[in-house]
């Protein structure tokens, strides 16, 4: 939960209560405080392109939030709530799945696949050809897709039926 106080700062807190940080913007709190996030309540809070590479999300509630542009990249976010989370012109609705060790992290959403810095819909995942792929970051983009790119499209269409069922 945040909110302006008497000194005019704004406070980042944990669902329990906890003060995590403080600043001029919730934004500005988050980047400085990547280390630990975990249960932070950020509900509705705007972070669009914050910088939340590694951060802690673990059970933060990001209910509602604008994460437009925001870097997610190694980022934990195992049992984050993402519900009604505004992702540029797409909303997360539930769960994601998060793969990291290979080349490039992934974050499946709902309807979304991220791979590094790349985020589309699983359908233009599905129909990109090798030279849209190249365009994205060169021979190892390339050599990345080809090598994981079954695997990758199962579990989107995993995601979707996961989300059918819910």
């Amino acid at each position: 939960m945040f909110g302006i106080k008497k000194d005019e700062k704004m406070y980042l807190k944990r669902t329990n209560g906890d003060v995590i940080g403080s600043g001029e913007t919730i934004r500005k709190i988050a980047e400085n405080n990547t280390a630990n996030l975990s249960s932070a309540d950020l509900s509705f809070a705007n972070l669009s392109s914050a910088d939340l590479s590694s951060a802690n999300l673990r059970f933060a509630n990001l209910r509602f939030a604008n994460l437009r542009f925001a870097n997610l990249s190694s980022a934990d976010l195992r049992s984050a709530d993402f519900s009604g989370t505004k992702r540029g012109d797409w909303v997360i609705n539930g769960r994601v799945i998060q793969i990291s060790g290979l080349y490039y992290p992934i974050i499946v959403f709902s309807e979304h696949m991220e791979i590094g810095c790349e985020c589309h819909s699983f359908n233009d995942w599905s129909e990109f050809n090798d030279k849209r792929i190249l365009q994205m970051d060169g021979r190892e983009a390339l050599e990345f897709w080809n090598e994981n790119k079954w695997f990758l499209l199962s579990l989107c269409e995993q995601q979707v039926i996961k989300q059918e069922k819910e």
